[in-house]
């Protein structure tokens, strides 16, 4: 590989230098000692005034007749909570002991339940999200965020909330999803009781171009399946959208529930990978599918361990890799070819196939280059193939600006172009060995179909390899069309620190390390307000470092819970509803809808989006009522073109899987489609609206708030909890005794 002079220099000895690159090496390293000696004033700084608060906290708690009376700061706050989340009994020993002074653990309560603990979406969350980004004062590329989205497995165990009367534990996918499955078991087995949850499906947002990490939602799951990803995940982007963000893509792993989901938006597309879809909240963008490096160079090298695979004329087996290290340690003590290589490398366990380190360290150069020099021509596509992955994963796996430099491989530089030629080499060499392999094998003659199979890697695999390069290719193209970007780590795109959060929710369970979902949901509160305290565990399966959180935001003041409230948010909720809802019929669904938004208190977020929408929606309020006419014209033009969505459900005998794959799949197309945007656009130009500009999130969430009304009231069965010992919900009565 071409090796540019100036990257030599970083790390050849002065004497074999030009004068030029002396030069330059005396520029790199005067700036890299500015840059070191500013980072030490900051931390410097940094720990002079953490220390001086510590101290003044305690001199001030030791003053105080009453402990209620003291004023904790949030950095003490948040380091009390990370020292309770590692343990309770630890926590308060150390505070009963007197040595140090350290707020009660009820006071710890106030801010870790400034949320209730629950499944799925929230305003509150909402508005913790804005907070946590900034989205007030940051800069506009700081807005563009990405979606991780993955699943963790629980314990299935029931817990009785006594705040809310409910017992917690069972699966709970939102609405529209109970709905579905409900009406699936009637048809099946008539027993509509809901399953115990198994997994936890969590939705992250992390940022492009800031430090921004966050559990945005979680829902607990049976059997989770691509169908019931749909409306959260889009629900999620409409929300985060309505915060302020711009969502640009999600990163999901390789699950057959997430591959099916990518494959609901596959509309005309009958040939190619779907990559893409177009984002109804904003026509102007792409949500971008990317399935998680890491877990692709796994999927890669456990192909490579399980088959014998064949390209070209040669075979691809790991019998060339046992070779290379039998050889390399043949001699014993002494220098080694390949010191990395270890035998945890070669002889795979269930627990080391799960390792990502040891997948990228067997499909690297070091190991391509071992395999032509010991095991010569035979295994050449072996080594061909083990730096064709090196090169992917250093393309889609830039974590540092240095780097790349030091190590001398331009594959780990930053990217700073959209023609970056590490994207030509995607799209002209990558895929096009995937498609030269794959036509190879196919015409070999003598084998038949499962065989050939067996010669590539899996299906799944190389979809999801050609389905991220194509959409990495385009997102970096769009990223560097976004004012004041100059550069980009493509680490940014990789579900790490979704991996390091279940990694800290394990690590609170101590000795049990799969929690309930009670534990799980309130862990989550804890993890959000602690979150930049929290290390990785130590051995974790994501890379280590320091943590990405901006040290403002330790200082920054934390939202607690009142002790006491004058209106309950049920009355509040009841309080803020329109004498619109008094004048409209029940059966126009659009106007339910639009008394909802206004309603809602997440489109009272100071975002365009949601100002926009809400704007929208108070002016047909006014509008509405002297023109229902023109409402019931548009909602009946709307059924008729969503009704064939849900046809195939509505006729099916059993309302499984498949069949409400197909209803969301066409429902997308619909939603996005010109036919369906042109009935809105009709109609607002009608209304009191047609001076403010179209919004697609009011059209969007009116539309969708139909769609799942014609959902429900053409799919209907009869409930039956018989088998269900226990109440999902205690009456008033009840939850007045308690």
């Amino acid at each position: 590989m071409f090796i540019q002079r100036s990257y030599i220099s970083v790390t050849v000895n002065y004497r074999f230098l030009q004068l030029p690159e002396l030069v330059e090496r005396l520029e790199r390293l005067h700036h890299s000692y500015r840059s070191l000696l500013k980072t030490a004033e900051r931390l410097q700084k940094r720990i002079e005034d953490d220390t001086r608060k510590c101290a003044v906290q305690q001199v001030e708690a030791a003053s105080r007749a009453k402990s209620s009376s003291m004023r904790w700061h949030p950095l003490m706050i948040r380091f009390c909570l990370y020292l309770r989340h590692k343990s309770g009994a630890a926590y308060e020993a150390l505070r009963e002991s007197g040595a140090i002074k350290l707020p009660s653990q009820r006071t710890l309560r106030d801010y870790t339940h400034y949320v209730k603990a629950s499944s799925g979406f929230s305003y509150e969350v909402d508005l913790m999200v804005r907070s946590a980004a900034n989205v007030d004062t940051c800069s506009e590329r700081e807005k563009y965020v990405l979606l991780l989205i993955d699943e963790m497995y629980v314990r299935e165990d029931l817990v009785f909330d006594r705040y809310t009367g409910k017992i917690i534990g069972f699966a709970n996918m939102g609405d529209i999803n109970n709905h579905l499955a409900k009406l699936e078991a009637s048809l099946v087995s008539g027993d509509t009781s809901p399953p115990l949850a198994k997994t936890m499906v969590v939705i992250m947002i992390r940022g492009i171009f800031s430090k921004l990490q966050y559990p945005y939602a979680q829902f607990p799951c049976c059997a989770l399946s691509g169908d019931q990803l749909y409306d959260p995940f889009w629900e999620a982007v409409g929300r985060v959208e309505n915060c302020g963000l711009k969502v640009l893509g999600v990163t999901m792993d390789g699950s057959s529930a997430n591959r099916k989901l990518m494959k609901l938006h596959q509309g005309d597309n009958t040939t190619g990978p779907v990559y893409r879809a177009l984002n109804p909240y904003c026509n102007e963008r792409y949500i971008y599918f990317i399935s998680d490096p890491p877990h692709l160079i796994k999927t890669v090298r456990n192909c490579w361990n399980k088959r014998v695979m064949w390209c070209r004329g040669k075979i691809i087996t790991w019998d060339h890799l046992r070779w290379l290290y039998n050889v390399d340690t043949a001699q014993g003590a002494g220098l080694r070819l390949l010191p990395k290589l270890k035998l945890e490398h070669v002889n795979l366990t269930p627990f080391s196939k799960m390792r990502v380190d040891l997948a990228a360290q067997v499909l690297s150069a070091s190991v391509s280059k071992g395999l032509v020099q010991v095991c010569g021509d035979d295994a050449t596509e072996t080594a061909h193939l083990a730096e064709m992955m090196d090169k992917f994963f250093d393309a889609l796996n830039v974590h540092n600006y240095n780097h790349g430099a030091k190590s001398r491989k331009s594959f780990q530089l930053p990217y700073t172009s959209g023609e970056d030629h590490r994207l030509k080499w995607l799209e002209s060499d990558f895929l096009k060995y995937l498609e030269d392999w794959k036509i190879s094998v196919m015409q070999r003659t003598g084998f038949s179909k499962a065989e050939k199979n067996k010669m590539l890697l899996s299906d799944e695999t190389r979809y999801r390899l050609e389905m991220t390069c194509k959409s990495f290719i385009e997102l970096v193209q769009f990223i560097f069309t976004v004012p004041s970007v100059d550069s980009f780590l493509s680490q940014r795109i990789c579900q790490d620190p979704l991996e390091r959060f279940f990694g800290l929710q394990r690590q609170r369970g101590g000795v049990h390390e799969n929690p309930n979902v009670f534990e799980f949901t309130t862990n989550t509160q804890a993890l959000r307000v602690v979150n930049s305290f929290c290390h990785a565990p130590y051995r974790g399966n994501c890379r280590s470092g320091p943590s990405e959180q901006q040290e403002d935001a330790l200082h920054k003041p934390l939202s607690k819970r009142p002790r006491t409230s004058s209106i309950t948010s049920d009355q509040a909720d009841s309080l803020s509803m329109s004498s619109f809802s008094e004048t409209i019929s029940s059966d126009i669904v659009i106007c339910v809808a639009i008394n909802a938004m206004v309603a809602d208190k997440s489109f009272g977020i100071q975002s365009s989006s949601a100002i926009s929408a809400l704007n929208t929606a108070k002016a047909l309020v006014k509008w509405i009522p002297k023109n229902i006419n023109e409402v019931e014209s548009l909602q009946t033009q709307l059924q008729d073109i969503l009704s064939p969505c849900i046809q195939s459900l509505s006729s099916s005998s059993t309302a499984n899987a498949t069949v409400r794959a197909k209803m969301w799949s066409k429902y997308h197309a619909v939603r996005t489609s010109a036919v369906y945007l042109d009935a809105w656009k009709a109609f607002l130009q009608k209304s009191s609206a047609s001076q403010m500009e179209t919004s697609p999130m009011f059209c969007q969430y009116v539309g969708h708030q139909l769609f799942l009304h014609l959902i429900k009231s053409s799919c209907t069965f009869t409930t039956n909890n018989g088998n269900c010992e226990i109440p999902l919900e205690l009456s008033d009565e009840e939850i007045q005794a308690l």
